[in-house]
């Protein structure tokens, strides 16, 4: 019986835990899940001086309305200077786009930002990609196999480097020097 309540006493300590941490990069949620209003004035809510008093009795100052205009509260995560940058392209051609009254010539303007940022993240992927390659290349120089980085010709270590480039998967002499 106490092995039991053991093993259902960890379930819903997990359960609370799992619940309290449901917060995901990226996500998205109305503006007033952010801000929780009191009763009377409508204002937020915010404990200063914890610790101070007993349990329960954490002093409230309210605060004014939310500082930011309606709309959807974003957790966005960057992903880089690149993406930073076609971010900001992207948002700079739809503010752009937005501002053409035909709707044929809006969409059209669309479609075209979109394609673009698809491009410059493509080219960021890509340049992603080959740091990668560099990296996992100096590694090999470094700390691989000595008949890994030297012989006669292109050495593992370069044909290595050149496939990952290319994408293709490492041969098993790569995976032996490191790739």
């Amino acid at each position: 019986m106490n092995g039991t309540r053991g093993v259902l006493g960890i379930a819903v300590v997990a359960a609370l835990c799992f619940m309290a941490c449901n917060y995901t990069d990226g996500e998205c949620f109305p503006r007033e899940e952010l801000y929780e209003t009191s009763g009377v004035g409508g204002g937020v809510i915010v404990p200063t001086g914890v610790g101070v008093g007993g349990y329960g009795s954490v002093p409230f100052e309210p605060l004014s309305a939310p500082p930011e205009p309606d709309g959807p509260v974003c957790n966005i995560v960057s992903g880089g200077p690149c993406d930073d940058e076609c971010q900001a392209g992207y948002d700079a051609a739809s503010i752009e786009c937005g501002k053409i009254e035909d709707s044929a010539q809006r969409r059209a303007c669309q479609d075209t930002a979109h394609a673009n940022y698809r491009d410059c993240q493509e080219k960021c992927e890509q340049e992603g990609s080959n740091r990668v390659c560099i990296r996992k290349y100096v590694k090999c120089q470094q700390y691989a196999p000595y008949w890994c980085r030297s012989g006669a010709g292109p050495t593992v270590c370069a044909e290595c480097h050149d496939r990952c480039r290319s994408g293709d998967p490492p041969s098993s002499q790569c995976v032996q020097c490191g790739f």
